[in-house]
């Protein structure tokens, strides 16, 4: 037979325990592993108790084992006396203390409900189950009965009538708070000790011609199949994009104002910082996995940006072809097309400033599907 420890030295708790158990299981005391400690019982709810109990057993002993801790909540005491329940007159009173305690308490009281409470804390291979059973009744006004122990001479179950006091062994722990919470402690066991089937293995996904690529440091859980890996998302930097495309804009016109006054040179390099800082500020193509992605949509201000980009490489050009040639048949020869250019530019910048004042930036661009 399989021997469990209920981390117990109380003689009414262990007989009762052991006859709700039967022949499933052999019961062991803590006396009967050598145990005599005085465990602490200092947590504020039963579960903490039983929880204390049988870890103290387990971490000392080297026991698994099971615990537990019994509460009688009274409502017109508020719930008490509760995880005090056993010494509710004092640290070294008796059973009879607390009875007379709570008639004494309750004496001319019409509210007399309460309910007894068992939690059970199991520890087990390693891991630890908790299970409560509960029963609902009230308190009577005289002790009635002989059996039983504690407050079993006050306490009537509902719908029977009777104290526990006043029915036998059998009767009361089919229906008592710790014949509740030792059953589910039994049904746990059974549990744990049932075979567990084999699991079937879980066949491999085969890849589909257009499954999304993950991180290569993405786990994979077993028998699962990859995560989708986190798409690279590339968005205009607004603030370098608007000082570019001025740069650009104030380069042009500079251009033109002095264009006769050998202006290309100072223009080139305003255009040129200009171009640089748009540069940092367009969204790019991104790398997935060490190869290039595809390049992400550009929104309207990158579109102005690279207009502007392509007239400042071709005007930068110009003024490099022709720095010894003659600047004024040049200016006569690009008269109209730098008229044409600034009409461009000024458009450039309104639309600009336009989308700067509403606020309207462009929206994140996604990477096309690879």
């Amino acid at each position: 037979m399989k021997q469990l420890v209920f981390a117990s030295n109380n003689a009414h708790k262990l007989s009762e325990i052991r006859r709700i158990v039967g022949s499933r299981f052999e019961i062991l005391s803590l006396a009967d592993i050598g145990c005599h400690d005085d465990i602490p019982e200092t947590a504020p709810t039963l579960e903490g108790n039983a929880l204390i109990k049988a870890r103290w057993v387990k971490e000392r002993y080297g026991y698994d084992c099971f615990a537990d801790d019994t509460g009688l909540m009274v409502d017109a005491l508020d719930g008490a006396p509760g995880v005090l329940t056993a010494r509710f007159a004092g640290e070294h009173c008796t059973p009879a203390d607390n009875v007379a305690l709570l008639l004494e308490k309750l004496q001319g009281n019409p509210l007399r409900t309460a309910r007894f409470s068992t939690v059970i804390a199991l520890i087990l291979n390693g891991k630890e189950y908790v299970m409560t059973g509960t029963v609902e009744g009230e308190i009577s006004t005289e002790e009635r009965g002989a059996d039983g122990f504690g407050y079993d001479p006050i306490f009537i179950p509902e719908n029977t009538g009777l104290t526990f006091a006043q029915m036998g062994p059998d009767a009361k722990n089919a229906i008592s708070h710790r014949g509740r919470a030792t059953e589910k402690l039994l049904a746990k066991l059974e549990e744990l000790s049932r075979p567990q089937p084999p699991q079937p293995p879980v066949p491999p996904v085969p890849p589909t011609p257009h499954a999304k690529r993950t991180h290569p440091s993405a786990p994979v859980p077993p028998g699962g199949t990859p995560p989708a890996a986190a798409e690279p998302v590339r968005t205009e930097n607004k603030p370098l994009l608007i000082t570019g495309n001025l740069l650009l804009f104030f380069s042009f016109i500079y251009f033109i104002a002095n264009f006769n006054n050998d202006g290309y040179g100072v223009a080139t390099a305003i255009g040129l910082i200009g171009l640089l800082l748009g540069l940092k500020g367009i969204p790019g193509s991104v790398k997935q996995e060490g190869k290039p992605a595809p390049a992400v949509k550009q929104g309207l201000l990158s579109s102005i940006y690279r207009i502007e980009a392509v007239v400042a490489i071709v005007m930068a050009c110009v003024g490099a072809i022709f720095i010894d040639g003659n600047l004024n048949e040049l200016c006569q020869r690009f008269e109209t097309a730098a008229i044409w250019l600034g009409v461009l530019m000024a458009i450039s910048v309104l639309a600009v400033a336009f989308y700067f004042i509403k606020g309207r930036f462009a929206k994140k661009s996604a990477p096309a599907e690879c």
